[in-house]
């Protein structure tokens, strides 16, 4: 099932109403009273704990480390605490009450997690596609070989969900080209994606079983001192392209923690300044609803539905 913008996307949590009505949506997923579709099985993978940033400075960048622990998931996996991703981050890209430090420093705060190995992560994501097309005719093709979410690291026992994977190009045009066209765009006219702020590695999963960190992507200022919409790239092997849009706080959540990660309105940012504005505009963009709205932080601000961008 498939709704174009002629029929107006803002109206996608009337659609699903509607669909619950008559018995479409199944097993996977229920109406919250706001009208939010959400996937059960995430509790399942949810940890309430502690994130922790072991933090080590050096020259002009500071090492860190970061971990979870949680009692959950001692019940879980017979431990309390996970290493779920490590970095660099500049000294300059950091808070000014971290910038000068000179010994090793640790950062903890309360904070809710969704992790898993990587072949769970796959194996839900199996089970995910497989919903969306027992319940609709979906709109993007092959929806087996895409990616529904990017993760935090998979070279660790345990990932960490991130975001809901919203858009997807088959314009037969590569995650380079599709970055070039969006990075020079008008700067004067402020259509330009060409922000340089710093930018870490998320992964996505493939249906070969590779597990490629962002090929490409381009960013876009808001005005405010270090954030930005922010759209990471994939190539899938078939060639097409797919997009995980958010928005990213002042300090890109680097050792602080203050997300507010927007998933929707940046997907329709993205597409919209795209579509809009790039080549001759000759696009269509329809959308498919594809139960990824749950399930990782800020989840609140996405509704599992990812944009197809073709051209006419």
């Amino acid at each position: 099932m498939y709704f174009s913008r002629a029929v107006g996307l803002m109206r996608r949590r009337d659609v699903l109403k509607s669909m619950g009505s008559i018995g479409t949506v199944t097993a996977l997923a229920t109406m919250s009273a706001s009208g939010k579709t959400e996937e059960h099985t995430d509790n399942e993978i949810r940890y309430q704990g502690t994130r922790i940033f072991e933090c080590d400075p050096n020259w002009s960048q500071i090492s860190y480390v970061e971990k979870f622990r949680s009692e959950e998931l001692r019940e879980k996996i017979g431990r309390e605490v996970v290493t779920i991703d490590e970095g660099r981050i500049d000294r300059r890209d950091l808070p000014k009450r971290y910038r000068d430090r000179t010994s090793p420093f640790t950062i903890e705060f309360e904070d809710v997690a969704y992790l898993a190995s990587i072949d769970e992560f796959a194996d839900r994501e199996v089970k995910t596609k497989q919903q969306v097309l027992s319940t609709a005719d979906s709109t993007i093709s092959s929806i087996e070989s895409v990616p529904l979410y990017s993760y935090k690291s998979t070279s660790h026992e345990v990932s960490e969900r991130t975001g809901p994977i919203s858009i997807v190009w088959d314009t037969f045009r590569d995650a380079d080209n599709i970055q070039y066209e969006m990075q020079h765009l008008d700067v004067w006219s402020g259509k330009c994606w060409c922000s340089a702020l710093p930018s870490s590695n998320r992964y996505v999963l493939l249906d070969n079983g590779n597990t490629p960190a962002q090929h490409a992507g381009f960013a876009k200022g808001t005005g405010a001192l270090g954030a930005q919409w922010h759209v990471r790239l994939w190539d899938l092997p078939d060639g097409r392209v797919v997009g995980q849009p958010h928005y990213d706080v002042w300090d890109h959540e680097h050792i602080t923690h203050d997300p507010d990660y927007k998933f929707d309105t940046a997907r329709e940012k993205a597409t919209d300044s795209y579509t809009s504005n790039v080549g001759d505009g000759n696009y269509s963009v329809e959308s498919d609803y594809l139960y990824n709205g749950s399930g990782y932080e800020c989840d609140d601000s996405a509704d599992g539905w990812a944009n197809l961008i073709t051209r006419n």
